[in-house]
């Protein structure tokens, strides 16, 4: 009888198909009809963050027909998690915009050529994020408003106000995101030429930053923790596999899919983290019994196509962070 039936209804599908509850469903479909109430939701419209938290509170401090009880201490913050969620899943919550500047287009830009040349999306974000703390600065400390106006000077400028906050190590990370960039902008002609050509970080002792990895027996040790017959163990034997006999990174390994291995040639398929791209490997015998015991034995139903998924619902593929703690615990 509420408004929005077959918004609530979609919603509600979606989280039973992902693993939820009959019980949680039972209290999220109540609570949405309180959600839909105190938003004064007779038709779906976008709705902004700031109204969900007034209705939040209305339904905290409400006593009649709808609830005789006291709220309890979770009840406002239950009420704006679920809100967001339903309407994000509808695209209809109004999500706060990024601050535009002067030079934002150029950044944008740059976005999409990094993109079209097959950088995996952890590389777009990291550039773009310090290419754009950088711009700020120029148009805010240094009063430009286009990049031709940009110089060496600036860029000097702004790694030296840095270095009173960052180390070495990270100026010459900077130093090297903004060359990028500035290559970029030479090429498009949209920045005055030689800038890229000068930029120098501090020098880094390369003697002491030599990555230090673990010696083979030490591996083999770390494997041999794995033989168990616990779910946990068997995933983790043959992540560890991936990982020590093919050196795959854990954006890597998340990303792998079930039709990616081809069990009668004997072969598997990765999608390279960096600059994207396709490359096969030959699937080893050590590595195909893991995963074949993995696969069959322990890894849970799920219409995911992920290879490796969580033990918990709603049963979706690892985070590569899992990866992670999988080798430090072990």
């Amino acid at each position: 009888m509420a408004p929005l039936l077959r918004e609530r209804e979609e919603f509600l599908v979606y989280l039973k198909n992902r693993g939820t509850g009959w019980s949680c469903l039972r209290v999220y479909a109540s609570r949405l009809n309180q959600i839909v109430r105190f938003l004064r939701l007779t038709k779906f419209r976008v709705v902004r963050p700031i109204e969900i938290k007034k209705a939040a509170r209305r339904w905290a401090t409400y006593h009649g027909e709808y609830r005789r009880g006291l709220a309890g201490p979770w009840s406002e913050p239950t009420f704006v998690w679920l809100a967001k969620r339903w309407l994000r899943f509808h695209g209809k919550l109004a999500l706060p915009r990024t601050r535009r500047f002067a030079l934002s287009a150029e950044l944008d830009r740059y976005a999409d050529f990094m993109r079209s040349r097959g950088l995996s999306s952890y590389s777009v974000r990291d550039r773009i994020y310090q290419t754009g703390v950088f711009l700020r600065w120029v148009c805010k400390s240094q009063r430009k408003r286009d990049l031709k106006s940009v110089s060496l000077k600036d860029v000097d400028r702004y790694l030296i106000v840095k270095a009173d906050v960052w180390g070495n190590v990270s100026l010459s990370t900077v130093a090297a995101i903004l060359r990028a960039f500035f290559r970029y902008a030479e090429g498009h002609g949209l920045s005055s030429e030689g800038i890229a050509r000068d930029i120098k970080g501090p020098p880094i002792r390369l003697t002491s930053h030599i990555p230090h990895g673990p010696k083979w027996s030490e591996v083999t040790r770390l494997l041999r923790s794995t033989t168990a017959n616990e779910p946990v163990a068997i995933r983790a034997r043959a992540i560890l596999l991936l990982l020590c006999r093919y050196a795959l990174r854990s954006g890597e390994i998340v990303r792998l899919e079930l039709n990616d291995f081809d069990w009668q040639n004997h072969f598997f398929t990765v999608r390279r983290s960096k600059k994207g791209g396709l490359q096969q490997f030959p699937l080893q015998p050590d590595v195909a019994s893991a995963l074949t015991n993995y696969i069959k034995d322990v890894r849970p139903r799920s219409s995911s196509k992920h290879v490796f998924l969580s033990f918990h619902p709603p049963f979706a593929a690892m985070h590569p962070g899992s990866v992670y703690e999988i080798v430090s615990l072990g």
